[in-house]
């Protein structure tokens, strides 16, 4: 964002004041956990409609990335809950720094858009400082550990998917040395991943490498594409594979034509909340997007594939549908978490899976309704047993774990004796 804090403040307070005098409560962070955070503020505000949003980004409740609600009754006083799922890092960079976000204006109802990329503050858009943010990462494995956020309370296990895009061969395991080499580069061979003399020789019409087609120059390749540094999800993925949280990548942005990739060019770099990222190393703001581009064909027009990572809640978008309309799930050093139809939690909760990591409500210090709101909110997503909490909704619950791990991409060890 491009506005400052000063006049960000502004903005909020004149839009605010003439909508509510009730305390706003400003949440933001995970899009891979967003169905279980709004699942766990209507257990908060109980029964409709009380726990109705009054505007959302998306048509879909649990995937929008921005919800309101305005005027509802919490803790014996009206207050409005303001929501803005853009990315885990992003949203501990927020809290942490005091960084004003774009939320939909409270006065909105319905279905809104929200852009929060663009260089001007979008017309539904109005500013504000968040307080409270879900991460699927640890505050230290991010680069804005300044200002510790005092309250950390894990609530549930995130898993996530490497996912290839329509038309890759099925039936392949992903390692983190392929991982390496395609997300460093940009680009690796698809022979890599098959072993197939066939896909090492036949040299494909168009291979688009960084961005130039070359004609009948190179066999088929998968492609780097994924998030930009805001995503919780791209840390973890690059914690988990050895890649580096904070390594510099080659990721691509698609021009899609209806159901298929008709171009694509090594994303633009952009500025996220002050900071400058090149060209590469940057990517979307949400998973829904990028699940969505999975599902389209890309071999035509690029001489290969995408892979990618994805929470749980965005590649079963992605995943799911018959084969020739959805994207293809990868396994991850020869250990499958998608069975064709469903997720095989079993692996992760006993260890075999290890792509995954642990959902984190993290705040300062906190006054008002918010200060107790936030454990409130915690509480109700991670529940007191296995069998209560919203947390299996987007992820897995924590009582279901059977091993643990002490930072994100470490070592996984029993928990049991």
């Amino acid at each position: 964002m491009k506005i400052t804090k000063s006049v960000a403040a502004i903005l909020a307070l004149l839009t605010l004041g003439s909508v509510s005098q009730a305390e706003t409560i400003y949440i933001t962070g995970s899009t891979a956990f967003r169905k279980s955070a709004i699942a766990g503020i209507q257990a908060l505000l109980g029964a409709a409609p009380n726990s109705t949003a009054t505007a959302q980004s998306n048509g879909t409740l649990t995937s929008a990335n921005a919800v309101n609600w305005i005027g509802k009754t919490y803790n014996g006083h009206t207050v409005n809950i303001q929501v803005s799922f853009f990315g885990s890092v992003g949203g501990i960079q927020t809290v942490s720094n005091s960084v004003a976000w774009p939320f939909l204006k409270p006065e909105l109802t319905g279905t809104q858009s929200l852009d929060p990329t663009t260089s001007t503050l979008d017309p539904n858009g109005v500013l504000a400082v968040p307080e409270i943010a879900f991460s699927d990462t640890y505050q230290s494995s991010t680069p804005f550990t300044t200002n510790t956020l005092a309250n950390d309370v894990v609530v549930g296990v995130v898993p996530f998917q490497w996912v290839a895009s329509n038309g890759t061969p099925t039936g392949l395991s992903f390692s983190p040395q392929i991982a390496n080499a395609l997300f460093t580069a940009g680009n690796t061979p698809l022979a890599l991943l098959t072993g197939s003399v066939t896909d090492r020789t036949t040299l494909m019409a168009n291979s688009n490498i960084k961005g130039v087609v070359t004609h009948n120059a190179h066999p088929a390749q998968l492609f780097a594409i994924g998030r930009d540094a805001d995503s919780g999800t791209r840390l973890t993925a690059f914690a988990e594979s050895g890649i580096g949280v904070n390594a510099v990548v080659v990721q691509y942005k698609a021009t899609v034509s209806g159901t298929t990739i008709a171009s694509h060019i090594v994303y633009p770099g952009n500025t996220i909340n002050g900071i400058y990222y090149d060209d590469g190393n940057i990517g979307y703001n949400g998973g829904g997007t990028v699940a969505g581009i999975m599902r389209d064909t890309t071999i035509d027009a690029l001489g290969g594939y995408y892979v990618t990572y994805l929470g749980k809640s965005d590649a079963t978008t992605a995943l799911s549908g018959t084969i020739g309309t959805a994207a293809v799930a990868l396994k991850w050093n020869g250990v499958d978490y998608w069975n064709g139809t469903t997720f095989n939690d079993t692996a992760v909760t006993e260890g075999q899976y290890t792509f995954w990591g642990y959902e984190h409500v993290i705040y300062g210090s906190l006054t008002g309704d918010a200060a107790v709101f936030a454990p409130a909110l915690a509480a109700a997503i991670k529940g007191t047993s296995v069998s209560d909490g919203t947390a299996s909704q987007a992820g897995i619950s924590i009582y279901a774990m059977h091993v643990t791990r002490p930072g994100d991409g470490a070592q996984i060890a029993p928990s049991y004796k």
